[in-house]
């Protein structure tokens, strides 16, 4: 499991089963995928295929939460199976997952399990309302393939199409800035980063969290200046951010521009 734990998967789902107080109330076959991307201290997951059940919006669980851990299988253990768990610290009582468990095999993901909270519980003691579980197949781990990177790419549109609030009017349409040359600011953001850099000895904020906060700043401005923003012109500000990022280390523990991109794309929308 540890290979597994606090790591970028792709999933596909086949079935599912729906539980309420240890009955299941539903089950069918379906076709759909669920992403769990990772990005500093949070692994956020992207579904596709899913809508029919209610998981349509990306959601986010806390990597450094105390209740995020692995779990092993024990004969008290009301759950006999080997388990990583991830938690959402600020949760609210809505029909939104708080909880996942990636139920684990040989080292891969045997089905993935998402629990709503019961409104009559508390944050102290939280109780599960229904159990979400997806069966099927893990097929990528780690890193992402150049087809999951286009899909992640299309769960960021989709984000835009579904916010609430589009409160940056972030526009898709590619006729936006497409005769624009872009000439890269990775040098600029470059020497900006490592001034924030040199604040972050106190230790209160971890180096992915400033980066997308950067990065996010640069979006906003542009948006103040012209009162919107292309998503192919937050695609060019994050490609150099990150690149910005990579050349200066600071243990900057992103694997690739994807991580960054949904994280700024889901704070966006969803502030």
């Amino acid at each position: 499991m540890e290979r597994v734990f606090k790591k970028n998967f792709l999933y596909s789902v086949d079935c599912y089963e729906v539980w309420q107080n240890q009955k299941c109330i539903d089950q069918d076959d379906i076709e759909g995928e669920i992403y769990g991307i990772t990005y500093g201290d949070t692994m956020f997951f992207g579904f596709m295929g899913l809508e029919q059940i209610g998981f349509s919006k990306p959601i986010y669980v806390n990597l450094s939460s105390p209740y995020s851990q692995i779990f092993k299988t024990e004969e008290t253990s009301i759950i006999n199976e080997d388990r990583i768990q991830y938690f959402k610290d600020d949760f609210e009582f809505v029909d939104s997952p708080y909880l996942c468990h990636l139920f684990c095999k040989f080292g891969r993901i045997s089905y993935v399990r998402f629990a709503t909270p019961n409104k009559e519980s508390s944050y102290m003691f939280p109780v599960a309302d229904k159990l979400y579980e997806f069966y099927g197949d893990m097929v990528e781990l780690g890193s992402f393939s150049n087809t999951s990177i286009n899909k992640i790419d299309n769960l960021c549109t989709q984000m835009v199409l579904t916010a609430k609030s589009n409160k940056y009017n972030i526009t898709i349409d590619k006729s936006y800035n497409s005769g624009m040359v872009w000439n890269t600011m990775c040098g600029v953001y470059k020497q900006e980063l490592q001034i924030v850099a040199a604040r972050l000895n106190d230790g209160s904020s971890n180096w992915e969290t400033w980066v997308s906060y950067y990065a996010e700043q640069q979006i906003i401005g542009y948006y103040n200046s012209i009162g919107y923003v292309p998503k192919n012109t937050i695609d060019r500000i994050c490609e150099d951010v990150f690149q910005a990022a990579k050349e200066l280390g600071y243990n900057y523990a992103v694997d690739s521009i994807e991580q960054l991109r949904f994280k700024v794309f889901f704070d966006l929308t969803n502030g």
